[in-house]
């Protein structure tokens, strides 16, 4: 994963083995190491390509370097916000309350180190939300940070696994708190300033939140039609801010476009710009949404550029390969189906491109709902109400788990969330699964171009996440966002579905349906009737060869790899096979075990049994 990387130790650093860490980095030709210290205690490292952004400077006393784009400044004056940092630094009373100030005033995607070589002091601080995935072990004598784990098992002396964090990824696909899969290793929190030292008896390090993550509705119920308008002005600020720094650095902007929601939204954006744009779709495994996001292209009069890739989900060999690239974080199936379109889009766009991805219209059209019957947030996790995979009870046994161990850790993770009403708790778990599993899907296409989310932008979503009521929050309120940008996105159907927006007994027919769902899939009882009804039908569901294949690696992988073996119970995974359990069940289990077999080969004398 290109980004930032460093490694301090109380001893000396083994150079053969710092070559090999950054090595095992580069495995695209296109990666070029960049911005790199290193003495004998400390290496910085910046891994990047052409069009990667970052903005960095140097002199005898320190270097500073940011990773990511901040896109409401120029380059000039982060520049300059930098160097006020720098100079804040000596007084520690005050240092986080200028890095707190930087943090309130940059919308973007950041994660910026400032390290002072004679000191061997460094700060570390990431952007208000945490959009770069980050990681950190830290031990008395050595600190190793990263945007990727790779590097992080590189240095680490030896590797052992959470239980409870792979029980978490089979059921949800993403890990509560910090916690990741790997004891001693885990996520840098959003708005996070790390201060550091390299001393001589150890490395000390403080972590300080700068701004706790709190969903607090703080506002009074605003007019509907009012916060429609809001969200509106907001995205266009954002939309604009990322248009302008696109075109200060040469960079051609490529739209994604789809046959859902959120990509219409910024297409409709990006045409009041004024600014060029390619709108893309990819032919996705899991159909074809190209005729529709055709006919919106259309209206703006652009020709929409479609990329079709081949995705061999028979060869493991290769799915195995790139679930180990990928760091495993999102499901197996998924992250080698888009790594594959992402190659396909690499061949066939010429030029330095950044990506305007579709993702963050959730958040004011479908975020998680309160389950009736369960008392707070944790029992409704702990109920299964927001898993996606396997529930948590068969995940548990399928690693041998105390059942009872993973409800405690949820509800120590629950316990940790500072908002008081259950519908604010909620909309914080929300965040979580976000910033956990679709940031990680987000993340992967970074191996190719930067990628930007314009409905994710800070204003934007600091207003839709502490003003909106979350009651207002639903398909409705996103039609009119949609409505108020413009009509015409209304008149194109979406994909999968026979609705017409703009036609008002269509469009309270789709929204009664989608009511009827929601309340289906938040009241206890009737939501778990229907998945114990349908997992019981499970063993009446015909397979096909594609299926057999899927059951036949994971019991390969599992009879091949010693580590696999020892943290799945042999009986009870052999027993959950042959209740024929949905596919993507199926490829969640074998993303555990490709990775956990891809470690050992990689580090075989690294791992903890």
């Amino acid at each position: 994963m290109p980004g930032l990387n460093l490694v301090a130790d109380i001893n000396p650093l083994d150079p053969s083995r710092l070559s090999r860490s950054y090595q095992d980095l580069k495995f695209r030709e296109k990666f070029v190491l960049d911005h790199y210290h290193s003495s004998e205690k400390i290496s910085i490292g910046f891994l990047g390509y052409k069009g990667y952004p970052s903005q960095s400077f140097e002199d005898n006393n320190v270097l500073v370097l940011l990773e990511g784009f901040i896109y409401n400044k120029s380059d000039w004056e982060i520049d300059s916000a930098l160097h006020r940092l720098v100079d804040a630094f000596p007084v520690k009373e005050k240092f986080p309350s200028a890095i707190a100030g930087f943090m309130d005033d940059c919308d973007g995607d950041y994660l910026a180190l400032i390290y002072f070589k004679a000191g061997g002091e460094f700060a570390i601080f990431n952007d208000r939300w945490g959009r770069l995935p980050t990681f950190y072990s830290l031990t008395p004598a050595r600190l190793t940070l990263s945007r990727d784990m790779k590097f992080l098992l590189s240095w680490a002396d030896t590797i052992s696994f959470n239980p409870i964090a792979l029980a978490e990824f089979l059921s949800f696909e993403y890990n509560l708190g910090e916690k990741t899969i790997f004891k001693g290793i885990k996520r840098l929190s959003p708005a996070t300033l790390l201060q550091g030292k390299i001393e001589s008896k150890g490395i000390t390090c403080e972590f300080q939140k700068i701004h706790p993550i709190d969903f607090t509705t703080t506002a009074e119920i605003i007019a509907r039609k009012a916060a429609v308008a809001e969200c509106v002005t907001l995205f266009r600020e954002s939309l604009q801010s990322r248009v302008r720094r696109c075109d200060e650095k040469g960079l051609t902007i490529v739209t994604d476009l789809s046959g859902g929601f959120d990509t219409r939204a910024v297409l409709a954006g990006m045409a009041t710009t004024g600014t060029d744009f390619i709108p893309a779709t990819d032919i996705l495994f899991t159909g074809d949404e190209s005729k529709i996001a055709k006919r919106l292209a259309e209206i703006y009069g652009k020709e929409l550029r479609i990329f079709r890739a081949a995705h061999p989900f028979d060869n493991f060999g290769a799915m195995k390969e790139i679930t180990y690239l990928t760091d495993g974080f999102v499901n197996c199936q998924t992250a080698s189906a888009c790594y594959w379109d992402d190659i396909e889009r690499e061949k066939n766009l010429k030029g330095l491109a950044v990506r305007f991805m579709g993702f963050g219209g959730e958040f004011i059209r479908h975020p998680y709902r309160p389950m009736s019957g369960c008392e707070n947030l944790a029992e409704m996790i702990d109920n299964d109400a927001y898993t996606n995979f396997i529930p948590l009870a068969s995940s548990a046994t399928l690693l041998g788990l105390d059942r009872g161990a993973l409800t405690r850790d949820i509800h120590e993770e629950i316990a940790l969330y500072p908002e008081k009403k259950i519908s604010d708790k909620v909309k914080h778990l929300y965040f979580e699964y976000y910033n956990g599993l679709v940031n990680a899907g987000e993340n992967r296409h970074r191996f190719f171009a930067w990628t930007i989310p314009p409905l994710r932008g800070k204003s934007l979503f600091e207003f839709e996440m502490t003003q909106l009521h979350p009651s207002m929050i639903d398909y409705s309120f996103f039609i009119d966002f949609l409505m108020a940008l413009d009509p015409r996105l209304l008149e194109i159907s979406l994909y999968g579905q026979s609705v017409r927006l703009n036609k008002t007994v269509s469009r309270n027919k789709y929204l009664a349906k989608q009511g009827l769902r929601d309340m289906l899939r938040t009241n206890r009882l009737v939501y778990r009737g229907q998945k114990k009804t349908r997992r019981s039908l499970g063993r009446f569901r015909s397979v096909n060869k594609d299926y057999e294949n899927l059951i036949a690696e994971i019991s390969l992988t599992f009879r091949h790899s010693r580590t696999v073996a020892g943290l799945f119970d042999s009986a009870v995974l052999n027993k959950y096979l042959a209740s024929k359990p949905p596919e993507p069940e199926l490829y969640q289990i074998l993303t555990v075990c490709h990775y956990l077999a891809e470690l050992e080969r990689r580090f075989p004398e690294k791992i903890s049994y």
